[in-house]
C-alpha cells in the first residue's frame, strides 16, 4: 500500500497530516490508484464551496470527500505523565501521552454513492488499512453505522445523491515538554500570622 511522505515515528500529527493519511486509506479502500489524475478530483480533502455548489463536477461523477473533525470521547481525557532525564544535554523531560477522538465523515456524491459509502464502511476495517493506519498512532472504532442517504437539490432544483458514512477513531499524541532540575531547595516558612479583618476585608461587629 502506498504511503503517504510522513515519518511513521512522528509524536504529533497536525489535521493537514492526519487528512493526508486518510486520504491514502480511502484511496486505497475504494481500490483507486494513488498517483492517478482522476484519483485527485475521485476522492478530495477539501469541502464543496457550497451544499448547492457543486459545479466543479457533474451529477453522473463519483466524488468522496472527508471531512474530519476532533470529537469528544471519555477515553480521550485520560493522559498518562512521566519524567525522563536526558544526561546528554542535562535536562529533565516531562512527557504527556493521551488519545484524542476524531470524527471522520466520508460524503459520496455521484451514481455509485451508496456501493462507495459501503465500501468506506466496510474497507476501512480491513486488516491491511487498519496496520497502514497504526503506523501512525491511528485506530479506528469498529462500530461504523451504515451509511445515511442524504440528497441534495442544486440551484436549478436538480437533486444529487449523496451517501454519507462517518466513524470515530483515535489518534495516540505525545508532546515534551522540558523542566526545570531543583539544584537547592528553596527555605520554605513554617510559620505564618493569621490575615488581619482589614487584610480579609470584613469588618466584625463585636456582639
Amino acid at each position: 500500500m502506498p504511503r503517504p511522505s510522513i515519518p511513521s515515528n512522528v509524536m504529533t500529527l497536525t489535521q493537514k497530516q492526519i487528512e493526508t493519511v486518510f486520504w491514502y486509506a480511502t484511496v486505497y479502500t475504494l481500490g483507486l490508484d494513488p498517483v492517478a489524475e482522476e484519483t485527485q478530483k475521485r476522492v478530495r480533502k477539501t469541502w464543496p464551496q457550497s451544499d448547492l455548489g457543486n459545479s466543479n463536477w457533474e451529477r453522473e461523477d463519483n466524488v468522496v470527500f472527508l471531512r474530519i473533525t476532533p470529537t469528544y470521547d471519555d477515553y480521550a481525557v485520560q493522559k498518562d505523565i512521566t519524567h525522563v532525564y536526558d544526561s546528554g544535554n542535562d535536562t529533565l523531560y516531562e512527557q504527556v501521552d493521551y488519545h484524542r477522538c476524531y470524527s471522520i465523515q466520508w460524503v459520496c456524491y455521484g451514481p455509485d454513492s451508496a456501493e462507495d459509502a459501503d465500501t468506506l464502511r466496510i474497507g476501512i476495517l480491513r486488516d491491511p488499512v487498519k496496520a497502514f493506519l497504526l503506523k501512525y498512532g491511528i485506530a479506528v472504532k469498529p462500530n461504523i453505522r451504515e451509511s445515511v442517504r442524504n440528497p441534495e437539490p442544486d440551484e436549478s432544483g436538480d437533486w444529487w445523491e449523496r451517501n454519507d458514512v462517518m466513524a470515530q477513531f483515535y489518534i495516540k499524541f505525545s508532546r515534551k515538554y522540558a523542566e526545570g532540575i531543583i539544584e537547592n531547595i528553596p527555605a520554605i516558612a513554617t510559620k505564618f500570622d493569621l490575615p488581619s479583618d482589614q487584610d480579609v476585608g470584613i469588618n466584625i461587629i463585636a456582639q
